[in-house]
């Protein structure tokens, strides 16, 4: 991509991060905005068993990983002022030609040629690209697709949710945000970028995502679309 979009992740969990990580390091600066005060406000808070996607960030002498400190270890390389703590998503609007305007509770708004959704299970961008909703806390949508969206994609949790003991979350999660980060660096336009992005993701999460799903919550994955 010749050009330099404006990329706005909401969400600075480890999709988020990672996926902007890696959009840096081609040379793309996107924007993260996170409701949370501090990247440590995670710590302690879940572990993932699964090494795919976080070989980099496990210790030698062990098979899991504290999300808190993941999220430390991947915010810990981006440039300064990528993550705009403290900003709650309330409201994001489609202006046209597939840019989209957020507000944020803070007052603060921004403008974006493309919106990624990493902010997790009760994503407040996933409403732009499906009417499926969270019913339950485990209860996710399995498995969950949408049209194309000029200017708008999901990753991490907000796009997909696995049981809650399956071990996945994490691992896939990062995945996402790397795979959409290089489909934009490597194809000519955004929408052709989340177009395959898409196209991989779907049928790799929506998977797994019904295996470690029970039969009553694969039944809330036929919500209206």
């Amino acid at each position: 991509m010749t050009t330099s979009p404006r990329i706005v992740i909401v969400g600075g969990g480890p999709a988020g991060l990672m996926c902007a990580r890696v959009l840096q390091r081609q040379g793309i600066r996107p924007v993260v905005y996170d409701a949370g005060t501090t990247v440590r406000g995670q710590a302690g808070t879940g572990r993932d068993r699964h090494r795919s996607a976080l070989a980099e960030f496990i210790p030698a002498d062990g098979d899991q990983i504290d999300r808190g400190q993941l999220r430390i270890l991947l915010h810990q390389p981006l440039k300064p002022g990528t993550v705009h703590w403290g900003h709650e998503l309330v409201h994001v609007a489609p202006l046209g030609g597939g840019v989209h305007r957020l507000e944020f509770a803070n007052g603060v708004s921004a403008e974006a040629d493309l919106v990624i959704g990493a902010d997790g299970a009760w994503s407040t961008v996933r409403p732009l690209l499906t009417d499926a909703v969270q019913r339950g806390f485990w209860t996710p949508p399995a498995p969950l697709t949408w049209d194309h969206v000029p200017g708008a994609t999901l990753i991490g949790d907000a796009a997909h949710l696995t049981g809650p003991f399956s071990g996945h979350g994490m691992s896939r999660a990062m995945l996402d945000g790397a795979e959409l980060a290089h489909a934009i660096t490597e194809e000519d336009n955004l929408d052709d970028a989340v177009a395959r992005y898409e196209a991989a993701m779907f049928p790799r999460s929506g998977e797994l995502a019904v295996r470690t799903c029970t039969p009553s919550q694969r039944r809330s994955s036929r919500a209206p679309r």
